[in-house]
């Protein structure tokens, strides 16, 4: 009952039919006490029954204001829900469109290193690996003075670069298994 007087001072509607009610169910009782025990002496008829019926209609009244009240907080969060869940598909739809052109991006960027690569095995391994065989041979002539001192510089930068190449090739079947090298052993005397 405080609860609900409290409510009819705040202009609540739930909270002022059901004080309401249960005052007039109070007021129903009494009036009917004061009849039967004959203070009034007067015959009158029961309003008790009246008292039940009025609080029943009010909270039959209070349970479908509830109820409508529900349903229309139902249908808010189903548009709602049904908003988030077309906003959430379109998010996921956008990131998917973004996944696939990293896809596309990061395979085009491997297919550029297989092709370094490619070219590194073949266009760059295979001279300067012509050039170190060249000046050892070179170097067995016996060369003397300066011509030694070139050949010997010759023979070690082309021995470093094919080094570096052969570390390359290495990096990149490590880092990607596309790539295949088949190093020969060439004898440049038969060359």
């Amino acid at each position: 009952l405080y609860y609900s007087f409290r409510g009819l001072l705040k202009g609540k509607l739930k909270e002022s039919v059901f004080f309401i009610s249960v005052m007039l169910l109070l007021l129903a009782i009494s009036y009917d006490t004061i009849v039967y025990v004959s203070f009034l002496g007067m015959n009158l008829e029961s309003i008790m029954p009246l008292g039940f019926f009025i609080v029943i209609v009010a909270q039959v009244v209070i349970m479908l204001v509830e109820w409508h009240k529900t349903l229309k907080e139902k249908a808010s969060l189903q548009e709602e829900f049904l908003l988030i869940n077309k906003n959430l598909e379109g998010i996921v739809n956008k990131r998917t469109l973004e996944l696939q052109d990293a896809n596309k991006n990061l395979e085009e960027s491997l297919a550029i290193r297989n092709k370094v690569f490619s070219i590194i095995g073949h266009d760059l391994k295979s001279p300067v690996s012509n050039i170190a065989q060249y000046t050892d041979i070179l170097e067995r002539r016996h060369p003397s003075g300066e011509d030694r001192r070139i050949i010997s510089t010759l023979k070690e930068m082309a021995f470093r670069s094919s080094e570096l190449i052969d570390n390359l090739l290495k990096w990149g079947l490590k880092h990607g298994n596309r790539l295949k090298v088949k190093p020969e052993a060439v004898d440049l005397y038969l060359v």
